[in-house]
């Protein structure tokens, strides 16, 4: 008996759900949002606070799906070096890009460039001054929150 074409896309698509839950699950799964982030401030927040103190604000873009966002919420910015700077020198909030369909998100990506996680930008006075993608160490986390924060580069 021969399968119709829907029948075998379903396979594929089947099949794919499982190895990447697979995945998930092996790496893992979802780390835990590095302190400075899991305040739950939102962009806004983090922008009206950093005008108020003159701290930059810092925005981390991550996706639950995204296995490099989870290795680096798991190294770098799990670091207690990272996390003290940032919650001294900066305002975080959180672009939890996780759900592509939510408009919120879209818009939110779009306002701030994003064009992959995980991201960290900077913004003083609503404006990027820095930005970094992609997974880092901690000891070039540090540097380039240094220079971000005193140079805007």
């Amino acid at each position: 008996m021969r399968r119709k074409p829907w029948q075998t896309a379903m396979i594929v698509v089947s099949a794919a759900v499982v190895v990447l839950s697979a995945l998930h699950i092996l790496r893992g799964g979802t780390a835990p949002m590095p302190a400075p982030f899991a305040t739950g401030a939102t962009v806004g927040e983090a922008i009206a606070a950093s005008s108020a103190s003159g701290r930059p604000a810092l925005v981390f873009a991550t996706a639950d799906w995204c296995g490099p966002c989870q290795s680096f919420k798991r190294g770098a910015l799990a670091d207690a070096r990272v996390g003290a700077w940032i919650e001294e020198n900066a305002h975080a909030a959180l672009a939890d890009l996780t759900d592509a369909n939510d408009a919120r998100a879209r818009e939110l990506a779009e306002r701030l460039g994003i064009q992959g996680v995980p991201a960290l930008v900077m913004l003083r006075d609503g404006r990027e001054v820095a930005r970094i993608e992609g997974v880092v160490g901690a000891g070039e986390l540090l540097r380039w929150l240094e220079r971000a924060a005193t140079t805007g580069g």
